[in-house]
């Protein structure tokens, strides 16, 4: 026996087993009432479900009637002894839903405080992760750059993201206290990755269920190559990645790079022999710039003068002193020189529209430094240098000239940039740009005016240089010799050959479309054919597409062009018809016509939503690169996704458990 029972005498011992048996007994009588509750309760529950049965259904059943009432006098006779049962039930249910309380309360329990601090804690990260969430997405769906070259906080050099986080700590007293408990305590793990690595941006193009051309970028995969047959390697490697198949493609776009547009051995043909319904149509945006680039390497003139524009503008960026004197005069206190661009012709258009802008300006501050006594002598030779090259009229006949084509061009390449533009659109532009240039071939005259007006100096170069004098044959005589002006010989030599260049450039590239717009004569012609024409260019678009259309495509496109006659909508474009379509449920009436139409407007004409900034590759890995470009083109979706969940998921996992 233990040390308890020893103290105990055997009437105390009894009367302790008697009070503990007694107890037990009242336990078990309440228990029974408790069962017998439920079971009156039951009851009552079969006597209402009976009686509304009775009164629902309207029988007229005098035996239902009296079980139903034998059932409600049983209970009535129990109803004081339930009511006696409740009274006292109800006090105990009181004291067992109080006794619960107790028990959830964390406080009182033995593990309360270490669970306490552990709520406590969850809450704390999730106000964190709140914060870097926000700020993540807002630089993210913007293409901004996180990390500077320092990721200290306090440094100057520590970039957009660590930026913003002193900032909200200035006036955010959590994260101000955050900061000082937690920041510069660790580092982040990183390798930079080599600058200028040539990558493949993959990005699918399909039509949704409103009828709507998307884009949507996949990743950046280092290229495994520059050969045809490797580019295709890891297309088709990508594409099984993310469970897409070749075989359903109806269009590919790329650049104009040989390795891709090859009619031979480059990446579209190959892709084309694996799906032959994959139609190549090169990018309209990089196709035009090629033009530009083409009319510029075409003479002497022009490429000198965007070597002048370079030069002026390394003149002034290259120091703050010269800079500062760029911007010191009323009108150019707000200037920006633009640097050219071998791939962006839109820097090139900013460039020469800011000199234009400028001219005079520019050329009296190469003047003023020229003269000043405290420039060394450098810096005046190479003020003097680019002010001659300035003032001559070729440059300002170029400027005229350039400012010109290039505000145009850049206006075009913009629109041909857009993710729901289609190949009759392209065609369109194209076209209209080569009528510009036929009509500008005639305008020597009124560019030459506008130039004379800014030039400091009136006549040609060559009109200053002495005339060779050729060595006559025996049958020639000095009679036959034509000798050109200066004006003529620059219409002649530059002009007229850039121009020239622009026009084949221009017609050239507008003809490799031109196939496809053929093709999808049926969409891109519909408003114009006439009611007989409708089934031939039907059968054309079947043929070629026998695999995706049934028989009956023929039919459905003249009832298709009945019916949108009788609406007056055949003047819509195709994207407009396919929301129509769409719109109006009419898919199950013209389905074949419907395929045709997103056919037409899934094959993409440019692929210039995944250009890349240079500075997201410089810094950072593979996989980093690919989820903020990810971010920043997606960033419509970025900004409707919730992160509460995220953020209560990495909460829980990041809490300490402190054992107390």
């Amino acid at each position: 026996m233990n040390d308890y029972r020893k103290k105990l005498s055997g009437a105390a011992y009894k009367k302790r087993a008697a009070e503990k048996s007694q107890k037990e007994q009242e336990a078990l009588q309440k228990t029974r009432k408790l069962d017998s509750f439920f079971k009156e309760k039951q009851i009552d529950e079969k006597c209402v479900h009976d009686t509304n049965e009775e009164y629902s259904e309207k029988r007229g059943s005098n035996e239902l009637r009296r079980n139903s009432l034998n059932g409600c006098s049983k209970s009535t006779e129990n109803k004081g002894e339930r009511s006696s049962y409740n009274r006292e039930y109800n006090s105990v249910e009181r004291e067992n839903v109080f006794k619960l309380k107790q028990l959830a309360n964390t406080q009182n329990r033995i593990d309360g405080n270490l669970t306490s601090q552990l709520e406590g804690e969850i809450s704390y990260w999730k106000s964190v992760l709140r914060r870097v969430v926000s700020a993540t997405k807002t630089f993210a769906s913007r293409g901004l750059a996180f990390r500077g070259s320092d990721e200290t906080l306090g440094s100057p050099d520590n970039g957009n993201f660590l930026m913003l986080i002193e900032f909200l700590a200035e006036f955010d007293p959590f994260m101000e206290d955050h900061i000082r408990k937690f920041g510069n305590k660790g580092s982040v793990d990183s390798t930079p990755d080599v600058s200028h690595v040539d990558q493949l941006a993959f990005v699918i193009r399909f039509v949704t269920d409103d009828g709507d051309p998307v884009e949507r970028f996949l990743l950046f995969v280092k290229n495994p190559g520059h050969k045809g047959h490797e580019l295709a390697d890891a297309v088709v490697s990508t594409m099984e990645a993310f469970g897409l198949k070749v075989i359903d493609c109806r269009g590919q776009s790329y650049d104009n790079a040989s390795n891709c547009s090859g009619m031979y051995k480059g990446l579209q043909v190959r892709i084309r022999g694996i799906n032959g319904l994959a139609i190549y149509a090169p990018c309209g945006a990089h196709s035009l710039n090629l033009v530009g680039v083409h009319a510029v390497e075409s003479c002497s003139e022009a490429v000198l003068f965007f070597n002048v524009l370079q030069t002026l503008y390394n003149f002034f960026t290259a120091s703050t002193h010269r800079w500062e004197i760029l911007r010191s005069t009323e009108k150019t206190k707000s200037i920006t020189l633009a640097s050219l661009s071998t791939t962006r012709w839109s820097a090139r258009d900013d460039a020469v529209e800011v000199l234009n802008q400028y001219f005079q300006d520019i050329v009296e501050i190469l003047k003023t430094i020229e003269k000043t006594d405290t420039e060394n002598a450098i810096t005046k030779q190479e003020a003097k240098g680019i002010r001659e090259q300035l003032e001559k009229l070729e440059v300002a006949f170029m400027l005229v000239l350039w400012s010109f084509l290039l505000s145009r061009i850049n206006g075009v390449s913009q629109k041909l940039q857009k993710v729901d533009i289609s190949i009759a659109e392209v065609i369109g532009q194209y076209r209209g740009l080569i009528k510009m240039v036929a009509y500008t071939r005639n305008e020597f005259y009124s560019f030459e005016r506008k130039a004379l007006q800014i030039s400091a100096t009136q006549l040609y170069a060559s009109d200053f240089s002495r005339k060779k004098i050729r060595k006559l044959r025996v049958d020639e005589t000095i009679d036959s010799e034509v000798q050109f002006s200066g004006r003529n010989v620059f219409r002649v030599n530059t002009f007229n050959v850039i121009l020239d260049k622009l026009s084949t450039e221009l017609e050239e590239r507008c003809a490799k479309y031109q196939v496809i717009y053929e093709n999808f004569a049926i969409i891109t012609q519909f408003d114009k054919l006439e009611s007989s024409e409708i089934r031939a260019k039907s059968k054309l678009l079947r043929e070629i597409y026998h695999s995706d259309f049934e028989s009956s495509l023929d039919d459905e496109f003249v009832h298709f062009y009945a019916f949108c006659h009788d609406k007056q909508i055949q003047q819509k474009s195709p994207l407009e018809l396919l929301r129509y379509l769409r719109g109006n449920d009419l898919s199950c009436v013209f389905p074949n016509v419907e395929i045709a139409y997103r056919i037409f407007i899934t094959i993409a004409v440019t692929n210039c939503s995944a250009e890349k900034k240079n500075y997201l590759r410089s810094t950072m890995k593979e996989d980093r690169l690919n989820s903020l470009a990810i971010l920043c083109f997606e960033s419509e979706l970025l900004r409707s996704l919730d992160f509460d969940n995220l953020i209560t998921q990495f909460a829980n996992k990041k809490v300490r458990r402190v054992f107390i």
